[in-house]
C-alpha cells in the first residue's frame, strides 16, 4: 500500500489489530459482539491491551484513524447492507493516491 498511499491510509490499515484491541480493552460491549473466528483471533492476536500498550497505541497520531477503519470494517459486515458502484469510490481513491508519497 505504502508504494501508492500516504499514511493516513497506511497507518490505518497497520494498526487494524491494535485498534481491535484496543477496543475490547477500553469497550468490553465490543468484545462481547464478536463472532467466534473474531474472538479465537482477538485472542491470537494477543487479547485485551495492558496499560503500556494502551497508552503507546493512544499516542500514535492515527489511532483516531485506525478506530474509524476498524468501526467501517464492522459496518461493512452487515449482509443487508447497500453498497453503492464501485465508480462512486473513485474519487476519494483518487484523492488517496495523491497523497502517496513522492518515490513510489
Amino acid at each position: 500500500l505504502a508504494r501508492h498511499f500516504g499514511p493516513e491510509v497506511t497507518q490505518p490499515v497497520r494498526l487494524h489489530v491494535d485498534a481491535k484491541r484496543h477496543q475490547c480493552t477500553v469497550h468490553p460491549e465490543y468484545l462481547e459482539q464478536l463472532s467466534p473466528a473474531s474472538a479465537k483471533s482477538f485472542e491470537l492476536q494477543g487479547g485485551k491491551m495492558n496499560a503500556d500498550e494502551l497508552a503507546a497505541f493512544e499516542e500514535n497520531p492515527f489511532f483516531e484513524l485506525a478506530l474509524q477503519l476498524r468501526q467501517w470494517d464492522d459496518h461493512a459486515k452487515d449482509p443487508d447492507l447497500q453498497s453503492p458502484p464501485l465508480e462512486h469510490f473513485f474519487p476519494a481513491i483518487e484523492n488517496a493516491l495523491s497523497s502517496a508519497p513522492a518515490n513510489a
